[in-house]
């Protein structure tokens, strides 16, 4: 016979529970088919459990079956699968924020290590240290082949290297663990800059940087008093100073042949000057390289040297290697070194005129060099 059951759903949720509709039962898995609660079988109408009068006994040595779940008011069989869903699009949110997140710090990290010499602001911070800008730009040569870095430092990548002799521009400069490094432009990279160490380029275009020269208080002896001595003036000019050295102001100038009389000597950085007597009284000091104790004859006006722009304190450049630095103005004088490049600059301290060709003595703290060259081997540099 069929059996038949009733929707255990409130009769608030579903119209058969509410009506006592009598559906088929097919067993504990039966359910309502309008709102899918459990089936609870009901006795009478043909149902085989209901026929016999007595019911059989209980078993007291079984447990009895659990109870017939009793749906309230607030089941919907939708509701779970709806909050599955909007927890799985919260953490897919989640998800998807961390990877933009943690993706813009890792770029903006990256950016922050690499664009160094793209600077937008006048310092920026190198190992604790702060770039400082020069302006305007220094015009330099480079003194030899240079390895450019694409940051102030040995290990730094490298951006390529620059031929002895080439001009660069010079826009910053930084102290990075005691060695200094200039900031240039690189030649032909469209704006690129780089970092290549102080000591390998050398400015040529004026400003306190302009001979890398170090600057020293000069080294200066007593004054030895000595027997009144004449000298003659061997170069074809020579100047008289308020004060031993070439920092001295020039007080008067002296031709060649002329005569003085020393009375006393003082040594300043390793050179010996004398104080002399001047002609129009007072009194005044001369470098001992310009003086000679045998007399000299006067230079002939035809064999004056022609005025040169390049004087005593002038910048000049090797306009070629190898140029010939002597021990005194003389063609014939013995070489002092010949281990110099072009593009060196170094400075003038004095001028003289021999053997019909003008001569500077200059000298380099850097370079090494002390001594004479002929005109022809070096240009003033231009400011």
């Amino acid at each position: 016979m069929i059996k038949r059951g009733q929707c255990s759903n409130s009769p608030s949720k579903c119209s058969n529970a509410a009506n006592g509709t009598l559906l088929a039962y097919a067993g504990t898995n039966s359910i309502c088919p309008e709102c899918g609660a459990p089936l609870a079988l009901v006795a009478g109408e043909g149902n085989a459990s209901a026929q016999p009068s007595t019911p059989p006994p209980v078993n007291t040595q079984r447990q009895a079956p659990p109870p017939v779940q009793d749906y309230d008011d607030d089941y919907e069989d939708e509701k779970p699968n709806q909050a599955l869903e909007f927890a799985k699009m919260a953490a897919m949110f989640v998800v998807v924020a961390g990877i933009v997140f943690f993706g813009l710090r890792y770029f903006t990290s990256r950016g922050d290590n690499t664009d160094i010499g793209n600077e937008t602001t006048n310092q920026i911070s190198v190992g604790q240290m702060s770039v400082t800008d020069i302006n305007p730009n220094l015009i330099a040569n480079s003194v030899s082949i240079i390895d450019v870095k694409a940051s102030p430092a040995e290990s730094a990548q490298s951006l390529g290297k620059i031929g002895a002799g080439v001009g660069v521009e010079i826009n910053g400069k930084v102290n990075v663990d005691g060695i200094d490094w200039y900031r240039i432009l690189v030649p032909n990279q469209s704006g690129q800059t780089g970092y290549v160490k102080v000591t390998d380029v050398m400015p040529l275009d004026g400003g306190s940087l302009l001979t890398n020269q170090v600057t020293t208080t000069p080294v200066v002896s007593e004054v030895s008093e000595i027997p009144e001595t004449i000298f003659y003036i061997s170069g074809d000019k020579a100047n008289i100073r308020d004060q031993a050295g070439l920092n001295g102001k020039k007080v008067a100038e002296m031709l060649r042949g002329d005569t003085l009389s020393a009375s006393a000597t003082r040594t300043v950085d390793g050179k010996t000057w004398y104080r002399v007597n001047l002609p129009s009284g007072g009194q005044g000091w001369i470098s001992s390289s310009l003086l000679s104790i045998t007399p000299v004859a006067a230079t002939p006006e035809s064999a004056a040297p022609k005025s040169s722009t390049i004087s005593e304190g002038s910048n000049v450049v090797f306009t070629f290697d190898k140029v010939k630095v002597r021990q005194s103005p003389d063609a014939a004088a013995t070489i002092d070194t010949d281990e110099t490049q072009k593009g060196m600059v170094v400075l003038v301290d004095e001028v003289q005129s021999s053997g019909g060709s003008t001569w500077y003595h200059v000298h380099s703290n850097r370079f090494n060099i002390d001594g004479w060259v002929d005109a022809k081997s070096v240009k003033q540099v231009e400011n």
